[in-house]
C-alpha cells in the first residue's frame, strides 16, 4: 500500500503480516518496504550514546518483522527488498540509512533473509538517482531489461508486471542458492 511503512503509521504491517501468515503458511515471502519509512530517518541522540535514535527503533521493528516472516521452526525464505534511489538529495540520503539498516538485520538472518538492493537496482552507473538507466549489454539480462524501463514514471499495471518480473526473478535466485547449499551438505 502507498504512504506506509513499517513505522507507526496508517497501517499495521506487523499485525497484516500476522494474519496472512495463519492464513497461507508461505513456504517464502517477499516483502518490500522502506521509502515512507525514510521519514523517521533524523540525527537525534537523546542518551548521547552516538546512535541516532530513530535507527534503534527502526531497527526493532524491521528485526521484529524479519522474524515473524521467517517463522519460528518454520524458517521460511524472506526475500526483503530494499528502497529504491530518491529524486530528493535529503530523502535519497535517508534511504541509504534505511537500507543499511535492513541489509545489516537481514544478513543477521542470513540464508532466511535475503536482502535485495533496489537501491542499486534503479542507480545509475554512479549510483544516483534518475529517471531512466541504461546499462551494457553484457550486464544480468533480467536486470538489464529492468533498468531500461522508465521506472519513475511507468503507470500502476507496468508497477505490478515489473514487480512480478523482480519477483520472479529474486524467487529464481533463491532457488539457485537453496540448491547449492542442498548440494553441500553430507
Amino acid at each position: 500500500k502507498v504512504s506506509s511503512g513499517l513505522n507507526p503509521g496508517p497501517r499495521d504491517w506487523q499485525d497484516h503480516a500476522e494474519t496472512a501468515i495463519a492464513e497461507r503458511d508461505p513456504e517464502a515471502v517477499v516483502f518490500i518496504i522502506g521509502t515512507n519509512d525514510a521519514n523517521a530517518v533524523n540525527s537525534l541522540d537523546g542518551n548521547d550514546d552516538g546512535v541516532p535514535d530513530w535507527e534503534v527503533d527502526y531497527r526493532k521493528r524491521v528485526a521484529a518483522m524479519m522474524d515473524l516472516l521467517v517463522g519460528g521452526e518454520k524458517q521460511r525464505t524472506v526475500i526483503w527488498a530494499g528502497a529504491p534511489t530518491m529524486k530528493d538529495d535529503e530523502r535519497d540520503k535517508d534511504v541509504v540509512e534505511i537500507n543499511r539498516v535492513m541489509a545489516e538485520e537481514a544478513a543477521k538472518r542470513a540464508p532466511n533473509v535475503v536482502y535485495y538492493d533496489t537501491y542499486a537496482l534503479f542507480s545509475d552507473e554512479n549510483g544516483e538517482y534518475s529517471d531512466r538507466i541504461d546499462v551494457p549489454v553484457e550486464a544480468d539480462p533480467f536486470d538489464a531489461a529492468l533498468r531500461r524501463l522508465t521506472h519513475r514514471l511507468f503507470d500502476r499495471l507496468e508497477q505490478r508486471a515489473v514487480g512480478i518480473r523482480i519477483v520472479e526473478r529474486l524467487a529464481r535466485r533463491v532457488e539457485h542458492r537453496d540448491a547449492a547449499l542442498r548440494q553441500q551438505e553430507p
